[in-house]
């Protein structure tokens, strides 16, 4: 079995910042980017990224 060790660390960090993120981020985030004049907004991991330009989905990393 090949263990990817930085992938592993890279997720660990990810659900970290996840797990500390509070409800004034949440709050914040949604205001910026979901309650603006966009129609249709997602947030969503990497994984997804083809996915959304698939629908014609404007990518920004936040």
């Amino acid at each position: 079995m090949n263990i990817d060790r930085k992938n592993i660390k890279t997720r660990l960090e990810i659900r970290e910042k996840v797990k500390a993120c509070t409800i004034d981020d949440l709050i914040n985030v949604s205001q910026k980017y979901l309650f603006n004049e966009s129609k249709k907004s997602v947030i969503a991991g990497k994984n997804y990224i083809e996915e959304m330009k698939s629908l014609n989905f404007k990518i920004k990393n936040i």
